[in-house]
């Protein structure tokens, strides 16, 4: 590498003046031509990919519309959503007062999920039950059939006082009308 430069150094310096500005001239091009051609796929790749994004936002976008489209179409046909009138307390209330399980605290919440339908959900504590009452509970929550309810959350432990009994944590949510 060295030697190459040399050798130019001895070829620049035995230029005129004008000579010297077209060598510079030339190599200043050069340069610039193998930087374009190393550069410009680059940049058209970088091209084509953003028109690649682009595209893909808007598929994304019209995969949400029919999204949402088709969930509010779901729920429309769907009969098991719980009506204005019906609250989820009184849906859990009905089912306790089958099994004499009382709920120790309710505290609902709402959210609202579409232009039709709001997502109700209530955190139930159920204190001092055996493993059969809340397998019963489970069974008639989930054997009704007459409203779509799922369970969120689940959290359940032995009481301190009796280890056959627990304490269960539930979340409960439904979709009702609004």
């Amino acid at each position: 590498m060295k030697n190459l430069y040399k050798k130019f150094l001895i070829y620049y310096s035995g230029r005129t003046q004008r000579e010297k500005i077209i060598l510079i001239s030339g190599l200043i091009c050069a340069f610039l031509i193998v930087l374009y051609m190393t550069l410009s796929p680059i940049f058209n790749r970088l091209e084509k990919l953003d028109e690649k994004i682009y595209a893909k936002r808007s598929e994304l976008l019209e995969v949400l519309e029919l999204k949402a489209t088709y969930g509010e179409n779901i729920l429309l046909s769907d009969t098991r959503v719980l009506e204005k009138e019906t609250s989820l307390l009184s849906f859990l209330e009905g089912i306790t007062s089958k099994l004499n399980i009382t709920i120790q605290s309710f505290r609902p919440s709402e959210s609202d999920s579409s232009q039709n339908f709001k997502e109700v959900t209530a955190e139930v504590k159920l204190a001092g039950i055996s493993v059969k009452e809340l397998t019963d509970f489970l069974y008639f929550l989930e054997k009704d059939n007459r409203y779509s309810i799922w369970i969120k959350k689940f959290h359940a432990k032995t009481t301190f006082k009796d280890p056959n009994k627990l304490d269960v944590n539930l979340t409960i949510g439904a979709y009702q009308l609004k």
